[in-house]
């Protein structure tokens, strides 16, 4: 027997995309950020500068939170994921 999929409100996944891709772009950004700043700096002569990895990481775990965040999900989307995984 097929499972019935969920629905998802336009807006609500409007509204997922909307933060999703705002912290793939800010995450995209601050890679490049840095990868530019050490690459500046050994031009410069100056090899001893590495990135800055707590940005990196409060980057990547602010992604992380918002994928996890159950608001965004609708509650059918949010069963079917808890009971799958």
């Amino acid at each position: 027997m097929r499972r019935k999929m969920p629905t998802i409100r336009s807006f609500s996944q409007a509204v997922r995309f909307l933060r999703v891709t705002r912290l793939l772009l800010w995450t995209i950004w601050v890679m490049y950020r840095e990868r530019r700043r050490v690459l500046r700096a050994h031009e410069k002569g100056n090899y001893e500068v590495e990135p800055n990895i707590d940005v990196l990481i409060k980057v990547l775990v602010a992604f992380r939170q918002t994928i996890m965040d159950p608001r965004i999900w609708t509650r059918e989307e949010a069963e079917i994921r808890y009971t799958e995984g």
